[in-house]
């Protein structure tokens, strides 16, 4: 059985660390359930094509996929996504969005 993941939007690094303890509540956060979408390779190439630059350059920022958590859990894991990426998505008009989405 592969990973599965939940994106959602926290405040701050603590505060989405916090969701370890308390998953992340519907009350407090906007949750994606998206399954197998893996922040450090799907996520990372996403990026890359919204910015239009090379996967290398992406993987190299120390932000992304940054764990927030305890590296020893076996259990579940919080990891951020760039500030860029987060970015670019905002931005992103139903056109880009499209686009980007075959490749």
């Amino acid at each position: 059985m592969g990973n599965l993941y939940d994106y959602f939007a926290a405040a701050d690094d603590h505060s989405a660390a916090m969701t370890l303890e308390h998953s992340p509540d519907p009350e407090r956060f906007d949750v994606l359930d998206v399954g197998g979408i893996d922040p450090a390779v799907q996520l990372a190439t996403l990026e890359a094509l919204f910015r239009g630059v090379n996967y290398e350059q992406v993987v190299a920022d120390p932000w992304q996929c940054s764990l927030l958590s305890d590296p020893s859990d076996e259990g579940r894991w919080v990891v951020t996504l760039t500030d860029t990426l987060r970015d670019a998505l905002a931005k992103a008009g139903a056109d880009h969005l499209a686009r980007t989405a075959v490749p």
